[in-house]
């Protein structure tokens, strides 16, 4: 499509003259004053305006303000083409809005030069509109994508905090079945299941106030060894109860079968934890 060029001038010799040198390569509008020129505006879509200035009902000047005041119209770039050629009066043009003058008489080919230049101009600042619009969308659908990119990371560790705990609580149920087994076998070592545990924890405590083991004792290890010491005598589950129960003291051969129940249960935790890393 042609670009649109809206001529306004009260003279009707001025107009013809501006349409014959203008139709052939852009869409031509006319209005005989201002307020002619704001209705052709509000009904047209224009890509430049040339205006004269001394006209009646609404001058140029006047007509100027209200084009470069309303936001829709503001960036359509307009050219003074007036009689009014003293330095007073193209200093007033500008200063108003307008984007160039041009003295009249004017000839055919600067004219048309110089609307090609605010065309282009006008183009480049359009063009730089909409980069800037389009740079503002993706800014947007970037803080998009971050705020879902932190809900998401929040719901996964929310989720693995969760399943943390579930682990945690699984492997404590364990632990605490494997107590029983004991309890079951011997009451005495129920009992001294629970003090070992308590005593493991105050002597991890301590050690990790001191500066020797403060960097391998932090609380996560503690709360682990805790846990853990209740399986020190759960070997004992596969000594005889005729050894376990006996309530006088052991033979020397007993004494060795009683013994062995710590390696029995390095065996039994090792294997879990060989299962463990394999799950892994």
């Amino acid at each position: 499509m042609k670009p649109c060029i809206l001529c306004v001038d009260d003279e009707s010799l001025n107009l013809r003259v501006l349409v014959g040198i203008l139709q052939d390569v852009y869409d031509v509008k006319i209005a005989k004053n201002g307020v002619q020129a704001l209705k052709v505006l509000e009904s047209n879509a224009v890509d430049l305006i040339l205006m004269d200035i001394m006209m009646p009902e609404m001058d140029g000047i006047e007509a100027c303000q209200r084009i470069k005041s309303t936001p829709e119209w503001a960036e359509i770039p307009l050219l003074f083409i007036t009689a009014k050629s003293s330095p007073v009066d193209e200093e007033q043009a500008l200063r108003e809005g307008g984007d160039d003058f041009v003295s009249k008489p004017f000839h055919a080919r600067p004219l048309m030069a110089r609307i090609a230049t605010q065309l282009k101009l006008r183009q480049a600042r359009l063009e730089v509109q909409e980069s800037n619009l389009q740079l503002q969308s993706a800014n947007e659908m970037l803080q998009l994508a971050r705020k879902d990119l932190e809900y998401r990371n929040e719901n996964l560790n929310l989720l693995v905090e969760k399943r943390v705990g579930q682990i945690q609580k699984m492997q404590q149920a364990s632990v605490t079945i494997m107590m029983s087994l004991a309890e079951t076998r011997d009451g005495i070592t129920g009992n001294h299941i629970k003090r070992t545990q308590k005593y493991v924890q105050a002597i991890a405590k301590r050690l990790a106030q001191c500066s020797r083991f403060s960097a391998l004792l932090d609380d996560e290890k503690i709360m682990m060894m805790t846990q853990a010491a209740p399986l020190h005598d759960i070997g004992k589950i596969a000594i005889p109860d005729s050894i376990l129960m006996k309530p006088g003291k052991l033979t020397d051969e007993e004494f060795e079968q009683m013994k062995t129940h710590t390696q029995i249960g390095y065996d039994i935790v090792h294997k879990a934890h060989e299962i463990v890393d394999d799950d892994a």
